[in-house]
């Protein structure tokens, strides 16, 4: 077994980490990550996500002071619902983006910079992209024109995602020409269709790291668990970093622990109680 006795902080994805692939967080990993707040191991979710309804909605654990939200552009305490950091992109720009990139074989999902992490999608063709994304194909605000529905609310944008039909073939020319023709941002793959984009300043990693500056916790005394391109950079830096069994090899390349069991087998229930609860 190994000593994670030092651990003070445990940092967890949501999405393909504590949730399973329904989207839902299980009696059993819901315990675990209770009995581990219990041990006296401070819970902050890391996630793609709003910090809306993380806590209370989603996770339905109340022992959690912060929240790092929209793959770190968005660091937030509960206890005085406010944003310690936030770094959006300005909406006149993202909508320039979306316009730059849109075509019937990409969809858009956008995570606005308001109180409710607001999230609108582009309209797109339901038939292209079910048999690719399967029960994920989302279906709520649907707008006809996301880059003109920007520019109407003009409000800064958190995160903007972007699904390609052609994975294969277009993704990573998507990502060469954000990085040539948006300097001022950052894309990263999210999933293995589609990529997210945020300030180029924006990393879970540097929301952690500013948040255990904040409350005096060395990175050696971290615990860090995800599963995507999004948390390389908390995995890579803290002192026990950890990549599920179901994720990405970029991940896994940066841990030094791969969860026995995936997400959907509540890989990470089982790691918490291996590693913390014996």
């Amino acid at each position: 077994m190994m000593d994670a006795s030092n651990i003070k902080l445990l940092a967890f994805d949501m999405d393909g980490t504590a949730l399973n692939d329904a989207g839902k967080v299980t009696d059993r990993t819901r315990a675990a990550l209770q009995a581990a707040a219990d041990k006296g191991i401070m819970l902050v979710p890391a996630t793609g996500r709003g910090f809306a309804l993380l806590r209370d909605e989603t996770l339905g654990i109340h022992d959690i002071e912060y929240a790092i939200s929209a793959n770190g552009a968005i660091l937030y305490e509960y206890a005085t619902s406010t944003e310690l950091m936030r770094a959006m992109i300005p909406w006149a720009l993202a909508a320039d983006l979306v316009d730059d990139l849109n075509c019937r074989e990409v969809k858009f999902y956008l995570q606005l910079g308001d109180d409710n992490s607001s999230y609108f999608g582009s309209l797109y063709d339901f038939e292209l992209f079910a048999p690719l994304e399967g029960k994920r194909v989302w279906r709520d605000n649907l707008e006809p024109d996301l880059a003109g529905k920007l520019r109407e609310m003009k409000v800064d944008v958190a995160k903007i995602g972007v699904v390609y039909r052609w994975w294969e073939r277009d993704l990573a020319a998507g990502m060469a020409f954000i990085a040539e023709r948006y300097p001022s941002l950052r894309a990263f793959r999210a999933e293995r269709e589609s990529i997210e984009i945020c300030d180029r300043g924006v990393s879970k990693g540097r929301a952690l790291e500013q948040l255990c500056r904040r409350l005096g916790i060395a990175p050696a005394d971290v615990c860090a668990v995800g599963d995507n391109g999004n948390d390389v950079s908390m995995i890579a830096n803290v002192g026990l970093g950890v990549a599920m069994a179901n994720g990405m090899d970029e991940a896994k390349a940066v841990a030094r622990v791969v969860t026995d069991r995936p997400n959907d087998e509540e890989g990470l229930a089982d790691f918490i109680e291996r590693t913390f609860l014996r």
